[in-house]
């Protein structure tokens, strides 16, 4: 039943996205990435999907260079989108630690919010 009701809600979904996702991925489906991507109502130019090869779960925690890459490309995801270079600030990205603790991290990312594309 949630994943009937996820699914429709993804229908709904109008705003700009990159989803990212590793091929060796244990916990979460690759094909729900694709199925994201594939049918959101966002425009294609506005969305974005990478599916990263030899990677697992935490793509930004795998090794030199996979998590660089990512990182790049999410940085150059959002340059494209907002139509400005990244600056600096921080952004806090949190995933689920070992025995359900939260583990975060913080990158140093931020944006001059001029006019978003």
């Amino acid at each position: 039943m949630c994943v009937r009701a996820a699914r429709e809600e993804v229908k709904r979904l109008e705003i700009p996205f990159f989803v990212f996702h590793g091929d060796h991925d244990m916990i979460a489906l690759k094909k729900s990435s694709e199925y994201l991507y594939k049918n959101a109502k966002t425009d294609v130019l506005y969305r974005k999907i990478h599916i990263f090869p030899n990677a697992k779960h935490e793509v930004m925690r795998e090794k030199e260079p996979l998590a660089s890459n990512c990182m790049q490309m999410i940085v150059d995801y959002l340059e494209e989108r907002f139509n400005s270079p990244i600056i600096s600030g921080d952004v806090v990205m949190s995933s689920v630690g070992g025995k359900g603790r939260r583990k975060y991290e913080s990158w140093r990312v931020a944006i001059d919010c001029g006019s978003f594309s």
